[in-house]
């Protein structure tokens, strides 16, 4: 695979999150006015 995703749907990426017992949330704000573009952005969190 080579780190790539193309070959993936975001549902089916999801679908193999959930398979392998993660939750996936998804959160959309608004951006800050101190930003001057939107961003993206991937988040793994973790716990002790």
């Amino acid at each position: 695979m080579g780190g790539k995703l193309s070959m993936f749907s975001l549902e089916h990426l999801f679908e193999l999150l959930n398979a392998l017992d993660r939750d996936v949330e998804i959160i959309i704000k608004p951006k800050t006015k101190e930003e001057k573009f939107a961003t993206t952005q991937v988040l793994l969190a973790t716990t002790s």
